[in-house]
């Protein structure tokens, strides 16, 4: 009897916690859904694809979000409720998912001029823009995010060694650069 007891005790606390982590993690998608799109297909102008990113580029923006380390808006906010678990959670449950290109128009002309110096690129984003190990995916991005994201790193309000690179260029030319990743739709 004192076993049965304890097997069915064990039996619903091993449910109760199933369900209480499936909820949480429900959750959190549909927290990230609110900007990000159901499965992280984002069908803003300015709130990046995040559904078929780069997991270990997911988790560390998300670190960065959540130690001060990245300016956002709400991002430094909700990172700094979630845990390193949680992170890895989410990273990995969009990274599972399939990419969905950006249906945001795009201007051919600057695409055209933008692939002539995209070759600077490369070597961290791919020559599809499919992202390299941790840099992400830019291929499919809504222009307008790429170019605010080009432009917050020239100005200095985002940092990183690898893309300083983008001060030597004028505003036209970041322009043209994600015109032409945002065409590249695969």
């Amino acid at each position: 009897m004192k076993v049965r007891l304890t097997f069915l005790l064990f039996l619903i606390l091993t449910t109760v916690s199933f369900v209480f982590a499936e909820t949480g993690e429900k959750r959190i998608v549909v927290i990230c859904a609110g900007c990000h799109g159901t499965d992280g297909a984002s069908v803003g102008d300015s709130i990046p694809i995040i559904g078929g990113q780069k997991a270990d580029y997911l988790k560390k923006v998300m670190e960065e979000y959540k130690n001060d380390e990245k300016a956002g808006s709400v991002m430094n906010k909700i990172a700094k409720g979630y845990s390193d678990e949680r992170i890895n959670f989410v990273a990995n449950y969009f990274s599972s998912k399939k990419w969905v290109n950006t249906n945001k128009i795009y201007d051919n002309n600057l695409a055209n001029k933008g692939k002539k110096i995209a070759e600077v690129c490369y070597d961290c984003h791919g020559k599809l823009g499919e992202g390299i190990e941790a840099y992400p995916r830019i291929a499919g991005q809504p222009v307008f995010y790429l170019k605010q994201v080009l432009l917050d790193y020239k100005n200095s309000v985002l940092k990183s060694d690898e893309m300083s690179f983008v001060s030597e260029y004028s505003d036209d030319d970041l322009e043209a650069l994600a015109n032409y990743f945002s065409s590249i739709r695969r």
